[in-house]
């Protein structure tokens, strides 16, 4: 079944991994090696920035919670 819109083409990575969900086939490694760095990529970019003032705010008081109840 095939639903996409009129007019709009889909990628060859697309039509891949629809393939590979639909069980027609699989992804090519190079599609997984490119979906891997990608991957890695924005966990990177996420691990690495830094945390807003709120969060880190709440979990100094979490941590303080915590110290409180081992005693």
């Amino acid at each position: 079944m095939d639903d996409r819109k009129p007019g709009k083409r889909r990628s060859k990575m697309n039509n891949m991994a629809a393939d590979a969900v639909e069980g027609h086939g699989s992804l090519d490694s190079s599609i997984q090696d490119a979906i891997g760095a990608r991957l890695r990529a924005m966990h990177d970019e996420l691990a690495n920035q830094e945390l807003p003032a709120r969060f880190t705010e709440l979990l100094k008081k979490l941590d303080e919670q915590d110290d409180k109840g081992k005693q």
